[in-house]
């Protein structure tokens, strides 16, 4: 874990490890390169520990190139290696899964910088909100009768008494939901879970990268020559997929499973059966086509749509709705700032009259 590099060192030296991979050099010679090419450039570094590492393994057989990818890269790259390696270019098939995980990678980025600005300006809104709707307003009603305090100024009185009241409540509140949420949308596999995919933008986002991965690395291994009941045993077989994703494999391997029996069903009406609520209506039709269609490139390239039309109808448009309801509550949140410090001011005007008539 402690040797693990940054997501974006680990994308870039498999690049680098597929480009020389591309002439059919051995494991062995691309990582001697590439060593020697790390320790030139950066001394010694994550990278070329790596390389001594996978070398050491590669002699003593104890696994191989993707079992020595361990530690060092995150598992969803190790399935991609792992994958690439049945197939015969593996330069071509690491590329493109790499591209899309790229694409996915940006995506989250993005969101998440969209979502730490935003939400930086609103927490600070409602730290101002709440010291002024408790300590702002018990300094400027003091010496003040109830019925004098109207308006937003009544309001804000009221919303400091709420939060001093509950304000363990709403700690725990603050804390615990989206703590709770994270958890389900990374654990929770039950009959609810599609609904909440649909329903709750993020889950939906977790899904589809989830499922953009999936249809993309089934391209790659049925392009290789495996069948689609051995493309997903060998998946499943890895212990690396996603507990979400693996719950649907299963399902799509017991549906194979009870069509062996049937009589003169062709082998690629076998995409009848991975239509287990991974994708919405829109792409479970071009789900049904692949079923229709016996040529391997016409498959792989509906299925190459699939993966990248996931990335356009979830990935982008979340970030789009971020981005748009991100600017909508700052601007709400700077307007409950602004009326607060109205209201405080309010109260201060009725102070400074109170004390003039006395």
């Amino acid at each position: 874990m402690f040797n693990k590099m940054t997501r974006s060192k680990q994308i870039e030296f498999l690049k680098l490890w597929s480009s020389l991979k591309g002439g059919n050099s051995s494991d062995k010679s691309v990582l001697e390169i590439l060593r020697d090419d790390f320790e030139k450039v950066y001394g010694e570094c994550a990278e070329s520990k790596f390389c001594e590492k996978a070398l050491s393994e590669l002699r003593n057989w104890t696994g191989g190139f993707p079992k020595s990818m361990e530690g060092f890269f995150d598992d969803d790259l190790v399935l991609l290696v792992k994958i690439t390696k049945t197939s015969e270019n593996v330069e071509v098939s690491l590329n493109k899964l790499l591209a899309q995980t790229d694409s996915w990678y940006s995506l989250k980025f993005d969101i998440a910088v969209s979502l730490l600005s935003n939400g930086l300006f609103i927490l600070f809104s409602i730290s101002v909100f709440i010291l002024l709707s408790t300590k702002g307003v018990q300094f400027g009603a003091e010496g003040l009768q109830p019925d004098q305090i109207t308006g937003f100024s009544a309001f804000l009185q009221s919303s400091g008494i709420f939060i001093e009241n509950y304000k363990w409540f709403l700690i725990f509140l603050s804390i615990g939901l989206p703590i709770t949420l994270l958890l389900t949308a990374l654990y929770y596999i039950g009959e609810h879970r599609n609904k909440l995919d649909k329903k709750l933008p993020f889950f939906g986002f977790y899904s589809a990268n989830l499922s953009s991965k999936f249809f993309t690395l089934l391209d790659v291994m049925i392009m290789s020559g495996l069948s689609m009941r051995g493309s997903l045993e060998y998946m499943q077989k890895t212990e690396l997929v996603n507990r979400y994703i693996s719950v649907h494999i299963d399902e799509m391997l017991y549906r194979l499973k009870e069509r062996t029996s049937l009589k003169n069903v062709e082998s690629y009406e076998d995409f009848n059966t991975i239509d287990t609520g991974l994708l919405p209506e829109r792409l479970r039709l071009r789900l049904k086509i692949l079923s229709k269609s016996g040529n391997k490139q016409s498959q792989s390239a509906i299925m190459d749509t699939i993966s990248k039309s996931l990335i356009k109808d979830y990935g982008d448009q979340l970030l789009v709705k971020v981005k748009i309801f991100g600017r909508m509550a700052k601007m709400a949140s700077a307007a409950v700032v602004i009326f607060s410090l109205i209201g405080i001011f309010d109260l201060m005007f009725l102070k400074i009259n109170s004390l003039q008539v006395m």
